[in-house]
């Protein structure tokens, strides 16, 4: 056999390598960005499984946390997601403690391996950057190909350059280890690169690429029922607008159907799976309207801008309707809005033929009409209430934090804003310096943020009431804790027992959930075990509630500032 000579083997080899470079190399220096961003905020300390300190520092990361630990706990039953040492003798899903189902069920099957303190939440966040690196740089790189202005490979340095600001997105921050399942903000970003790529397709195209689309519809559909169910509607909106858009260009209406059917069912049946339609929730909590976007939302920064002042904002959840842009995306906006409105003077006909805007038109005022509620609000008042029906405001606030619908605009100004500066500034190296500056001037002006979610992830003392050595005694022998009295409120009560009863394999009653999911059931079955007292028991009455201690013939226990009762 005849042996290729060398330099021709090396001339293969450099093909090869830059064909993978030209399909990836975009990717990984993305998603490297995306890394080094992460650890530069957060550190590195809490990507160690066993480092849980941090996590037990109260508030919402902490509930999230002691789900996963109850739900690798407890039995496996179908639904999968079902869990029943969390609210013994009931079943509640992991969705509804916000645990990041899709984590949790994959480290519950490795769960006899993994030691018993194990946290998954510091890789999630990892997880998290890294994709949204990924997918906002090649939603920048999407739009801008064909530039004439620009070769390859300078498109491609424009595109890294603004994936830092998908990467420092306030809301990212601001949601990351607090409410950590909606830090899965790629997703988003996701959706508005796949359905950009949908809607280029020609009119016609093969039966292979019409199932591929099916199936990153499907499976974005399943990871959003995984993740989190706000981002269902969330991502369904973005996925409709280019759906409309797709509708005017094909004029027809079945393939863009069969796309969305295929979004819809993956995401219906990965909740289904999980248990989230398994059991009673109270849905419709009230106070839609309270938890809702303000119309000065975008410059708003609550305080954690060190230049522009915080703003008042109405409702008694009115952070649900954070969506500050920060100073950077601010200037690029300013200077591309200025540049864009010069350019459509002799563009408009051009604007209108343009696909996206369809998609546009769909996704704005629809965010905006969700997100603000019935209430539109304007600083600390609100300015006019819409009249609809009740039955509508009732199913409405089965999403009531309706702030967070606003989230998909935040993502189109971002990319509008670069798209427009790249439009207007013609020097390559002048719009990557532009761009560079923002990104300095956005990173000094959230620095707080930025701070403040650093020193949460770099504590090292387990906030905790439980201190009393005589709990070890009176849990020996035990497999379940009862919360007689009302202590769902009272987090430091709350958290505090349930991580005891999960390092001593006890049960508890009752936790925060979600919705009030199974509220009815736990509260039936609290009355019920009242009823006939059990030697393997702990009972727990607050303070305040010591009256209730003479109702029952228990032997009672003053510890830490908390009533323990057990059978004598």
């Amino acid at each position: 056999m005849e042996r290729k000579p060398f330099t021709k083997i090396q001339n293969e080899q450099k093909r090869k390598g830059a064909a993978l470079w030209n399909k990836y190399g975009l990717s990984a220096t993305a998603a490297i960005l995306g890394a080094v961003c992460f650890i530069a905020i957060y550190g590195v300390g809490i990507l160690n499984p066993a480092y849980d300190a941090w996590l037990l520092q109260g508030g919402d990361l902490t509930g999230h946390y002691i789900g996963w630990e109850f739900f690798r706990a407890s039995r496996w039953q179908f639904p999968i997601g079902l869990m029943d040492r969390i609210c013994y003798p009931n079943s509640v899903s992991v969705i509804f403690t916000d645990s990041i189902p899709v984590l949790a069920v994959f480290f519950k099957l490795l769960s006899p391996l993994l030691p018993k303190t194990f946290q998954y939440f510091g890789w999630w966040g990892l997880l998290c950057f890294v994709l949204q690196g990924i997918f906002s740089a090649n939603l920048l790189n999407l739009y801008l190909q064909g530039e004439k202005e620009a070769t390859e490979l300078q498109v491609k340095i424009f595109a890294l350059t603004g994936s830092l600001f998908f990467l420092e997105t306030p809301v990212l921050l601001m949601k990351m280890y607090m409410h950590t399942a909606l830090a899965g903000q790629w997703l988003l970003t996701a959706s508005l690169y796949f359905a950009k790529k949908y809607i280029e397709l020609p009119k016609e195209y093969e039966r292979s690429v019409r199932n591929k689309q099916f199936a990153i519809w499907g499976v974005l559909g399943i990871l959003c029922g995984m993740i989190h169910m706000y981002y269902i509607p969330l991502c369904g909106i973005v996925l409709g607008g280019f759906l409309i858009a797709r509708v005017v260009k094909d004029k027809r209406l079945m393939p863009s159907f069969y796309v969305g059917a295929a979004f819809s069912a993956g995401a219906l049946g990965m909740v289904l799976l999980l248990g989230g339609l398994s059991h009673e929730q109270q849905w419709d909590a009230g106070g839609l309207g309270q938890f809702s976007f303000n119309m000065n939302g975008f410059f708003n920064s609550m305080g954690w801008s060190r230049w522009l002042p915080a703003l008042s904002a109405y409702g008694e959840g009115s952070g649900e309707g954070f969506s500050y842009l920060g100073l950077g995306i601010l200037v690029l906006f300013i200077i591309g809005a200025i540049g864009g409105v010069w350019r459509l003077r002799d563009g408009r006909k051009k604007l209108l033929a343009c696909m996206d805007t369809w998609a546009y038109i769909f996704i704005v005022p629809v965010c905006v009409l969700l997100s603000a509620s019935h209430k539109f609000a304007l600083n600390g008042k609100y300015v006019f209430e819409i009249p609809y029906p009740q039955k509508i405001i009732s199913l409405w606030g089965t999403f009531r934090s309706s702030g967070r619908f606003i989230w998909p605009v935040i993502y189109l100004i971002m990319l509008w804003s670069m798209l427009l500066v790249r439009k207007c500034v013609k020097n390559n190296k002048a719009a990557i310096a532009l761009l560079l500056f923002a990104f300095v001037l956005q990173t000094y002006d959230i620095s707080m943020l930025v701070e403040s979610k650093r020193n949460l992830t770099q504590q090292d003392t387990v906030k905790s009431i439980v201190q009393d050595d005589r709990w070890e005694q009176i849990a020996e022998g035990k497999e379940h804790i009862i919360f007689v009295s009302q202590v769902v409120q009272n987090q430091e009560i709350l958290f505090s027992l349930c991580q005891f009863a999960y390092y001593h394999d006890l049960t508890v009653n009752d936790f925060y959930f979600a919705h009030s999911a199974a509220s009815g059931d736990i509260e039936e079955s609290r009355k019920e075990s009242m009823e006939e007292l059990r030697d393997d028991t702990i009972y727990i009455f607050k303070e305040q509630d010591k009256e209730l201690c003479g109702q029952y013939e228990l032997e009672y226990f003053m510890l830490d500032g908390i009533i323990a009762g057990v059978v004598k």
